[in-house]
């Protein structure tokens, strides 16, 4: 197994435990060095809101629109993230545990240095984004959308990629065997120096046109 340094978000002190968010997003569009939790915010416009250095427990960002945001140094656990757009955003060192995410749109975006673990990605659009230093566990991508990204650096165990489209989206050098792939959408390029076990290669043996005589 590749071996990934990657660099998890480090909460600085003193911090501020933040409340009334929802009345705080009408004055700021920064938050730095706070603690957020158990807030529910829905089909609320904050596009180009910077978090930094916070820590998001238990969260609800339903349909809101969170476009071209910043979210560095941060941990987001057991948050709601659905159906929200977060297309062009820049997301830095960031931990996601037990989140969320269905149905979101993060197309455009950068990741770096982020950890998904036990997260929900069901129907999220992730095209076109660049992702490089980054490890997934235990997480659902079914039915995603992931074409024409660019990937460094991958490490995924026990995912569920099952019936994604992942066109266009060269996975040289990720190990798969340990997730669910079935279904996907791909050219034969994009599989090209994939990591897979012995189940997954002979079905993609089978959709080249490769007949294996017994």
């Amino acid at each position: 197994m590749k071996v990934i340094l990657l660099l998890s978000p480090k909460l600085s002190f003193p911090r501020e435990d933040l409340k009334d968010l929802k009345k705080f997003f009408d004055y700021n569009d920064t938050l730095k060095k706070v603690d957020i939790k158990n807030e529910n915010i829905i089909d609320l416009n904050l596009d180009e809101i910077e978090f930094n250095d916070c820590n998001l427990l238990n969260l609800k960002f339903r349909d809101c629109n969170l476009e071209k945001m910043y979210l560095l140094n941060t941990i987001l656990e057991n948050c709601d993230l659905s159906n929200t757009n977060f297309s062009k955003s820049t997301i830095k060192r960031v931990l996601f545990k037990n989140c969320k995410l269905a149905n979101a749109n993060f197309e455009t975006s950068s990741f770096e240095n982020v950890t998904f673990i036990d997260c929900n990605l069901k129907n999220t659009f992730l095209d076109n984004c660049i992702f490089n230093n980054i490890l997934s566990s235990n997480t659902t991508f079914v039915n995603s959308s992931i074409t024409s990204c660019k990937m460094k650096n991958i490490n995924i165990s026990n995912c569920d990629f099952s019936y994604c489209n992942l066109s266009y989206t060269s996975l040289n050098g990720i190990d798969f065997s340990t997730c669910n792939i079935t279904g996907i959408t791909l050219f034969p390029n994009d599989i090209k120096g994939a990591i897979l076990n012995d189940i997954q290669a002979l079905e993609f043996i089978k959709l080249l046109g490769i007949v294996i005589k017994k």
